[in-house]
């Protein structure tokens, strides 16, 4: 589908014309809106993005107000926020991805690249170089906060047990308070008191 939309592009701008708007959608949006989306993706700023995405504008004031009017659009918002969720999909490592590089540490797969002069050849030489003791027990602290040991394990449940125990006892010993109010006893030693 993108390979389709650049050969749109490519054709647009081989038979670009003053005199004749072409307008591509790709999508849902057309070229100047992916543009400025695009660029409001960059900078945040709505009338800068505006400008450099190709709109035409007389003032500030006229590209601040277009610029706003665009970002209500329904499926440029749709596109904005897809692209910044696929961003930041990228962005952030998984869980899976840490705990992976912690297990590299931990068992010597990952190595630290040092440069030194080689005094043989005075020339840079690239050494690769195993995590440190200190690195490795890091990594292994990491992931046992994460993996407990079955006796860690088995403690847990011991204490989660002894809490539901002292929870139970705590109900059963736990009186209702309360007490019953008879109005017409009440009203009756009142009026005797009259």
């Amino acid at each position: 589908m993108i390979e389709k939309e650049q050969e749109k592009l490519d054709l647009i701008a081989n038979n670009r014309k003053t005199d004749i708007k072409v307008v591509v959608f790709i999508g849902k949006l057309t070229i100047k809106q992916k543009k400025f989306a695009d660029e409001y993706i960059i900078s945040g700023n709505a009338t800068d993005a505006y400008k450099k995405a190709g709109y035409s504008w007389k003032s500030e004031n006229t590209a601040k107000a277009n610029a706003s009017k665009l970002l209500t659009n329904h499926n440029l918002k749709k596109y904005i926020d897809s692209r910044l969720e696929e961003i930041n999909n990228n962005k952030i490592a998984k869980a899976d991805e840490v705990l992976q590089v912690f297990t590299a540490i931990l068992r010597g797969e990952r190595f630290e690249i040092k440069q030194e002069i080689s005094p043989l050849t005075g020339g840079v030489v690239e050494l690769k170089q195993p995590p440190a003791i200190k690195e490795v027990i890091r990594a292994g602290s990491e992931l046992m906060k994460r993996y407990p040991t079955s006796a860690e394990s088995e403690k847990m449940k011991l204490e989660i047990e002894k809490l539901k125990a002292q929870l139970a006892e705590e109900e059963d010993t736990t009186q209702p308070i309360g007490f019953t109010f008879n109005r017409g006893e009440a009203d009756a030693e009142h009026s005797e008191a009259d």
